[in-house]
This record gives C-alpha cells, structure tokens and sequence, in this order.
C-alpha cells in the first residue's frame, strides 16, 4: 500500500448511492461488479459506466487508497468503507456511520491465489487473467503485465487500542511470490 498522511477511516452506511458515487482510479482502480442482468464481471475502474436499467448487486472497488463493498438486500443498499480518509471524501457518499475509535493496519498481507491463466491484452492495454473454473462468471483480472500467475493483496485493518481485527482492506493484484514452506 501506498503511504498517506491521511487518517485511516472505516465508515459503513445504506442507501442508494450509486447517482453521487463518484470511483476514482487512481486509488482504487480495480472493480468487481455484479448487476442482475450482466453477472459477475471483474473489470478497471476507468471502465466503470452504469447504465439506467442495470440492478447492481455488488459492487467492490479498491486499492491503494481505500475499498469500497456496496452489496444489494432486495431493495435495500449497504456500503462499506476502510480507506484514507481524504479517498472517502472524493467518493461523494453521505449519511455513513463512521467507527468511533482510532484504526491502524496490520504489517502483514493477506495474499489470495487466482486461478486461471494469461488470456490476452484489450484494447487499452489492460493485460487480463481469464478464470476459467467458474461457471458463468466473466472474471478476468486486469494486470498491467503478463506474469505466471496473479494473487490479490488485503491487510487487516485493527482498533487501534485493542489490536482486534474490525476490517478487511484489499489493496491490490500483485504478481504472486510463492511463500516459503516452514
């Protein structure tokens, strides 16, 4: 993760969000998206463009700067956020609940394997991975090189005073480093 002045925040809220929600890619630019009648579908934030008639379901954007989780409760939408604080106020999103207490982050990564494989470079010059064991979903991953395999990043995000894990922050896809057997 990048470094930051900024204080790390942890907001949680309900409504629907998405008319004011604005994503930003710079530091949050990978997005998993999910709408009723599209599916799954793992794409850069830059591509990110609602249409009128979609329902989304789930919505995940992160990265350095923040992750944002928006999952739909039939008509009811809920949102979290753990992030920079300075990150959180260009989402646009109002009316959230913040964590009362002061936060800070794990030193170590949490680290998930994708499965898959090298599938090709789009047009803008997004390199994607294709999962090729689930189903229906359309999920491939943009990395900015081809690599062997790819893994995505998360850190525990903790009180401050009790070191309990209160969040999750994924941050990034990263070229997986096998870790050594003990």
């Amino acid at each position: 993760m990048t470094s930051s002045n900024d204080q790390i925040v942890l907001y949680g809220g309900q409504g629907n969000i998405f008319a004011a929600l604005k994503l930003s890619d710079e530091t949050m630019p990978y997005l998993m998206l999910e709408t009723a009648d599209k599916g799954i579908k793992f794409i850069p934030t830059d591509q990110y463009s609602p249409e009128e008639h979609w329902t989304i379901l789930r919505l995940h954007t992160f990265g350095s700067g923040g992750d944002l989780l928006v999952r739909r409760d039939e008509d009811r939408v809920f949102w979290r956020f753990v992030g920079y604080d300075g990150v959180f106020n260009q989402l646009k999103l109002t009316d959230g609940t913040p964590y009362p207490k002061p936060l800070s982050v794990s030193d170590e990564d949490e680290r998930s394997l994708l499965w898959g494989a090298y599938w090709r470079q789009d047009d803008s010059g997004h390199q994607h991975w294709q999962e090729n064991r689930v189903g229906k979903a359309q999920l491939t991953y943009p990395f900015p090189e081809p690599v062997e395999r790819v893994e995505i990043r998360a850190c525990r995000v903790l009180d401050a005073s009790t070191h309990e894990t209160v969040a999750y922050w994924t941050y990034a896809l990263a070229e997986h480093q096998p870790q050594e057997s003990q």
